[in-house]
C-alpha cells in the first residue's frame, strides 16, 4: 500500500486540496466543513515553500482528537526521506491527554485493513512500527528530558499544547532540525507558554515558516447551539472566547488600545528597507523625529511626524548594519524635514549618537556648500535614556494619545502590529510591572513612537464648562 499514490485532487468551492481517499475511506473519516478547511491549510504532502509549524487553535469539541488521529496514520504512511521511513512523535501534556488520540490511533490501524501492515507493537515504549518502516510513538510532556531522540519526519503532532512547558518544548524542538519535520500543535487559546509565541509568529507576515490557525465552536456541527448559550451564562466572556471562540482576551487589545482608529491611508504590509515618505515637508510646519536605534538582531526605526498636525510623514527600518552605514540614511531623513530628533541612547550609549551627530552635521555642511543657504530649521539630535520610571512614563503618554486619537499613523503592517501586541507583565515576586513585545519579538516601532511622541505639543485637557470668576473676600 503506497500512500502517494493515493492523493486524489479535489476542489472544494475554490479551494484546492489533495486528499488521500483511500485511506479516508478505510478509516471511515469523514471530515467536517472546520476540518476540511484546516487539512486544505496544512498543504499536506508538504512543497518546500510550505510552512513547518502550526499553532491550531481550536473550540472545545470541535474534533481535534480526530483530526489528530487521521494525521499520526497519514505520517507513518508518507514516503521516506534521505534518512530512511518516517518518524511521527504524537506529545501531550500528560499520558491521560495523549491516550485519547493514541487510542484511537490504534484501534484505527487494528480494526481496519491497515492492521495487515503493523510489523509490531511494543507496548512498553508505546511505539507502533509499519512493515513499510514508519514509525509512531506516544510521549507525555511531562517528563521533559524523555523528548529527546529520534529526527522528526514528517512532522510531529502536540496535542493540549497551552499545558506542554517550555521546557519540554525546549527539550523536543531540536529533534525536528534535522530532517527538516514540521509540528502541528492543536491547543486552547490560553496560556503563556511557547505556544502563544507561535500564535503571534503565525499571524505576523515576517515568519512565513509559522501559521496560526484558529476554528470556533461554529466551524464545527458537534456542538449544539443550545449548548453553547448555556456556556454563554456559564463563563465570562473572555473564558468563553478562550474556550469556545478560539480567541484570547488579548486579542482584543493589549497595552494600547484604539490603534485602529488612529490608523490612515491604505494598507503597507511590508514596508521594506527603503524610507518611505508618506508626505512631503510643508513650509512653515514643525517636524520632530523618533530613533530606536538596532543594538544586536533587531531593527533601527525612525518615524518623523509633522508636529502641527500630529501626523506621521515618513518611516524607515533598517536592518542591523554598522552605525556609520545605518547613520546616513537616517540623517538624511532628519535633514529633508529639518527635524528634531529624539534617539534612544540606553544600551548603545553616547558614543552612537555622536556618530549619528557627526554625519548630520557634514551633510548639513555639504547641503550649505550646494544651497549657500542657512536653513531656517536646524535638525538636532538629542539622547534620551529609557529608564524604567520614564518608559513607564512615555508609554502611558502614547496610551493616552491613543485613546484621545491625538496621534495618527500610517497603516504599516510592522507598526501596527507591534503596537497591537505591546504588552505589560507584571512579575509576581517583585510586583513591578515590565513594558515590551511579546518574547523574541521585536518592539522597535514602538519604542521610536514613544520618543517621537515625547515631542508632540501637550494638548490641555478641556472640560467645556464655562468658568465664571469671582469676587476675592479682600476685593470687596
Amino acid at each position: 500500500m503506497t500512500i502517494t499514490s493515493e492523493y486524489v485532487l479535489q476542489r472544494e468551492g475554490d479551494a484546492e486540496i489533495y486528499v488521500p481517499v483511500r485511506l479516508w475511506e478505510t478509516i471511515n473519516h469523514t471530515p467536517h466543513a472546520g476540518q476540511l478547511d484546516f487539512r486544505q491549510k496544512l498543504r499536506f504532502p508538504r512543497h518546500d515553500d510550505d510552512p513547518f509549524y502550526y499553532a491550531v487553535d481550536t473550540s472545545r469539541r470541535w474534533g481535534k482528537t480526530e483530526i489528530a488521529k487521521v494525521l499520526l496514520i497519514e505520517g507513518i504512511l508518507y514516503p521516506d526521506d534521505d534518512f530512511g521511513p518516517p518518524y511521527v512523535p504524537l506529545i501531550a501534556d500528560t499520558y491521560e491527554h495523549a491516550n485519547k488520540v493514541w487510542d484511537r490511533f490504534v484501534n484505527a490501524i487494528f480494526n481496519t485493513s491497515l492492521r495487515g501492515m503493523v510489523e509490531r507493537y511494543d507496548k512498553d515504549r508505546e511505539r507502533l512500527y509499519l512493515t513499510t518502516g514508519g514509525i509512531a510513538q506516544k510521549f507525555s510532556a511531562d517528563r521533559p528530558q524523555s523528548l529527546t531522540g529520534e529526527g522528526v519526519y514528517p512532522y510531529a503532532i502536540l496535542d493540549e499544547s497551552q499545558f506542554i512547558s517550555d521546557e519540554a518544548m525546549d527539550q523536543f524542538f531540536p529533534s525536528t532540525t534535522e530532517r527538516g519535520g514540521g509540528v502541528v500543535a492543536f491547543g486552547i487559546a490560553e496560556g503563556d507558554n511557547w505556544f502563544r509565541e507561535w500564535e503571534i509568529l503565525g499571524d505576523d507576515p515576517e515568519y512565513p515558516e509559522h501559521v496560526h490557525l484558529a476554528y470556533p465552536w461554529y466551524t464545527s456541527p458537534y456542538i449544539p447551539e443550545r449548548f453553547i448559550k448555556n456556556a454563554e451564562r456559564k463563563y465570562t466572556p473572555e473564558r468563553f472566547g478562550e474556550l469556545y471562540l478560539a480567541k484570547r482576551p488579548d486579542d482584543q487589545g493589549g497595552f494600547f488600545r484604539n490603534v485602529d482608529n488612529c490608523v490612515y491611508g491604505t494598507v503597507i504590509l511590508e514596508p521594506g528597507f527603503q524610507p518611505l515618505i508618506l508626505q512631503e515637508p510643508i513650509e512653515g510646519h514643525r517636524y520632530g523625529a523618533g530613533i530606536d536605534v538596532a543594538k544586536v538582531a533587531d531593527y533601527t526605526v525612525v518615524k518623523i511626524a509633522d508636529l502641527d498636525t500630529r501626523k506621521i510623514v515618513a518611516f524607515h527600518r533598517l536592518p542591523h548594519q554598522s552605525y556609520t552605514t545605518q547613520a546616513d540614511p537616517v540623517c538624511r531623513l532628519l535633514l529633508k524635514y529639518a527635524a528634531r530628533a529624539l534617539m534612544d541612547e540606553t544600551g548603545v550609549g553616547k558614543a552612537v549618537i555622536e556618530i549619528f551627530r557627526s554625519r548630520l552635521n557634514e551633510l548639513i555642511n555639504e547641503e550649505f556648500e550646494r544651497t549657500h543657504r542657512i536653513l531656517d530649521r536646524r535638525p538636532t539630535i538629542e539622547g534620551v535614556t529609557f529608564t524604567p520610571g520614564e518608559k513607564m512614563d512615555m508609554a502611558d503618554e502614547l496610551k493616552l494619545g491613543f485613546e484621545r486619537e491625538q496621534v495618527k499613523i500610517p497603516n504599516i503592517g510592522v507598526l501596527v502590529r507591534e503596537l497591537k501586541r505591546y504588552q505589560a507583565l507584571k512579575n509576581q515576586n517583585t510586583g513591578r510591572i515590565k513594558l515590551s513585545a511579546p518574547p523574541k519579538l521585536n518592539d522597535d516601532c514602538v519604542s521610536a513612537l514613544m520618543l517621537l511622541y515625547k515631542l508632540f505639543p501637550k494638548i490641555k485637557a478641556y472640560s467645556g464648562m464655562k468658568l465664571e470668576r469671582r469676587r476675592a473676600s479682600w476685593e470687596d
